[in-house]
C-alpha cells in the first residue's frame, strides 16, 4: 500500500471530523466522518470556509480561532491548542465542538489539518451524571427525612397533648383568672415549640437548586441543633462546640444542613447502645489560605480498615436490606467536594469514628458588625390604615382580623380571591394581606390582579410552606414582603407595619 493509500484509509476510519485547509482557510480535504458530522459532501464542502462550519458562541468575539491572525502575522501560539466552539451543519443546526488546527510542514504551498470532534454526546453524559448526583442527594434526603418522621410525630404529639390538656383546664367552669394565665403561658410555649419544629422540617425537605453564598457554619450547626438531637436519639448525648469569630465559607445553606444530618444519621446508627456525638468548628490555615474547619466524631463501633476505604463508595454499602439507601456518606463527600473542600476519615473498630472536614473560607467574617433597624414595642405597632385581609383559613381569618383591629386597622376580610377582588372594586384599602396558597386563584395571582387594577401598591404575603410555594417567581418585588406562619401578635404587626412602609426601590428573595 502506498503512503497515498495509507492516508486515505487513516483518514477513512477515523471516527472524528479531519478537515484540510489551505493557507487561506478554504477546504481542500474532508473525510468520511467530517462528511457525517456536518451533513456535507466532501465535494460540496471543499472551497468553503472553515469559519463557515465552526464558529465561536459569541459572533462578537471574532475570528473563531484566530486563524487570520497567524495568516497576517504567522504567530502559531494559537495552533495545536484545543478550543471549544460551536459546530454548524448543513441544516444550520448548532452542536458543541473540539477544534485544533495543526499546521502541515512540507515543499509546496503552507496547509493546515483541522481535528474536530463533536461533544454532543460527553455534554450529554455529563447532564446525565449531575441529574443522577440529584437524584442520589434527594434520595438520601428523602431517607433522612423518612427516619425523622417517628421521633417528629413522637415529639409533636407530646407538644399537642400539652396543648389540649391545658386549654381544657382553662375551659373548666371553675378555672380562675390566675390559672387561667399560667396555662396560657404553657400553651404559648408548646405552639412556640411546635412552629419551630415545623419550620425546621419545612427548611429541611425543601428541594431547591444549589445557590452559592456566604455560610455561617456555626448559625447552621445553632439552627439544627433540635433537629439534629431528634436524628440520633435520646440515649445519645449531642455536643457542640464552635469556634469564636469564624468565618463563613461559600456553599449551599440547603446542602450544608444535609451533610449535618447525613452525619448525624451515620453517628446515630453507630452508636445503637448510646453514646456521644459531637459537632466541633474551628478555624485553619493552609499556608496563607483560612479554611473553615468541621470536625464530627461519634463513640460508636467504628469501622474495618476495609468499610473504611469504601465508606464514601455509592456503590457501597453495609446496610442490610431495608435499612436505607447507605448513600449517605458519598453524599456528604459529593457536598464537601463541590464547596472545594476536602474530607478525612479517622476510624478504629470498637473505638469510633472521626469526620474531618475542611472547605476555604469566604472573606466574610462571622463577627462582622450588623446593623439592625430598631423595631417600634408592640404598644406603638397599631395603626388606622385599612387592610384587606384574604384567608380561606376561617379560624386564621378571624384571629389575624382580632389582632389587627386591636390595634386601630380597619379591616376588610375576603375567604378567597374572588371575594377579594369584588370588596377591592368598591372600597379603597392600603395593603393586601393575602394567603399564598388558596383554592382557585393564588395569592400571588391576586396580587398580580391588584397591580393591573390599581387598587394598591402594598401586598404582605402570609404563607404555612416552605419558601418554594412560589416557584420559578421567588423574587418578591419592593412592593411585597412574607410572613411565615405560624406567626406570633409582634410578629404580625411589626410586619404590617414593615409592608406599609416599603419604598419600591429594591427587591427581595421570598423566604
Amino acid at each position: 500500500m502506498s503512503s497515498e493509500e495509507r492516508k486515505t484509509a487513516i483518514l477513512a476510519s477515523a471516527i472524528d471530523a479531519v478537515v484540510t485547509i489551505d493557507a487561506l482557510g478554504r477546504i481542500i480535504e474532508f473525510n468520511p466522518a467530517a462528511e457525517r458530522t456536518f451533513r456535507y459532501l466532501e465535494p460540496l464542502a471543499c472551497g468553503m470556509d472553515l469559519a463557515e462550519l465552526v464558529a465561536p458562541p459569541d459572533p462578537l468575539e471574532g475570528h473563531w480561532v484566530g486563524l487570520d491572525r497567524f495568516l497576517a502575522s504567522h504567530d502559531e501560539r494559537l495552533l495545536g491548542r484545543r478550543f471549544e466552539l460551536v459546530g454548524i451543519r448543513s441544516d444550520a443546526s448548532e452542536f458543541p465542538a473540539e477544534v485544533t488546527i495543526t499546521p502541515v510542514e512540507g515543499a509546496g504551498p503552507r496547509f493546515f489539518i483541522a481535528f474536530i470532534r463533536d461533544l454532543t454526546r460527553r455534554d450529554a453524559d455529563d447532564a446525565e451524571r449531575q441529574s443522577l448526583k440529584g437524584r442520589v442527594q434527594q434520595s438520601e434526603r428523602f431517607e433522612s427525612l423518612g427516619q425523622l418522621a417517628g421521633v417528629v410525630a413522637h415529639d409533636f404529639n407530646n407538644l399537642l397533648t400539652v396543648i389540649l390538656n391545658y386549654a381544657g383546664f382553662i375551659a373548666e367552669p371553675d378555672s380562675n383568672v390566675d390559672d387561667a394565665r399560667s396555662h396560657a403561658t404553657e400553651i404559648m410555649s408548646a405552639a412556640e415549640s411546635a412552629a419551630r419544629l415545623t419550620h425546621q422540617l419545612l427548611l429541611f425537605a425543601r428541594r431547591e437548586p444549589v445557590r452559592n453564598a456566604p455560610v455561617d457554619l456555626n448559625a447552621v450547626v445553632d439552627d439544627m441543633r433540635d433537629l439534629l438531637a431528634r436524628a440520633v436519639g435520646g440515649n445519645i448525648r449531642l455536643v457542640v462546640r464552635p469556634a469564636v469569630d469564624l468565618q463563613h465559607f461559600v456553599g449551599d445553606r440547603g446542602q450544608t444542613e444535609q451533610l449535618l444530618m447525613n452525619l448525624a444519621v451515620n453517628a446515630r446508627d453507630a452508636m445503637p447502645d448510646g453514646g456521644t456525638f459531637t459537632i466541633e468548628t474551628s478555624p485553619a490555615l493552609r499556608g496563607t489560605t483560612p479554611f473553615v474547619h468541621l470536625t464530627v466524631t461519634d463513640t460508636g463501633v467504628g469501622m474495618s480498615d476495609e468499610v473504611a476505604m469504601r465508606a464514601f463508595d455509592p456503590l457501597f454499602t453495609t446496610k442490610r436490606s431495608g435499612e436505607g439507601t447507605g448513600l449517605g456518606l458519598s453524599t456528604v463527600y459529593g457536598i464537601v467536594t463541590d464547596a472545594g473542600g476536602t474530607i478525612e476519615l479517622s476510624t478504629r473498630e470498637g473505638r469510633g469514628t472521626a469526620f474531618t472536614i475542611q472547605v476555604p473560607a469566604a472573606a466574610v467574617s462571622a463577627a462582622a458588625e450588623t446593623v439592625a433597624a430598631s423595631l417600634p414595642a408592640v404598644d406603638a405597632l397599631g395603626g388606622t390604615e385599612t387592610i384587606l385581609l384574604v384567608e380561606d383559613q376561617e379560624a386564621v381569618r378571624v384571629v389575624t382580623a382580632t389582632i389587627l383591629r386591636r390595634r386601630g386597622y380597619t379591616v376588610l376580610e375576603a375567604y378567597d380571591a374572588t371575594s377579594a377582588l369584588a370588596i377591592a372594586g368598591t372600597q379603597a384599602f392600603d395593603l393586601l394581606l393575602t394567603d399564598v396558597i388558596m383554592p382557585g386563584m393564588s395569592g400571588r395571582d391576586l396580587a398580580a390582579a391588584v397591580y393591573e387594577r390599581g387598587f394598591a401598591d402594598r401586598v404582605l404575603y402570609m404563607s404555612g410552606y416552605s419558601s418554594t410555594v412560589f416557584g420559578d417567581r421567588r423574587a418578591l418585588d419592593a412592593r411585597e414582603t412574607l410572613i411565615h406562619k405560624p406567626f406570633s401578635e409582634t410578629t404580625l404587626l411589626e410586619s404590617v407595619r414593615a409592608a406599609l412602609a416599603l419604598d419600591n426601590s429594591s427587591t427581595q428573595e421570598s423566604g
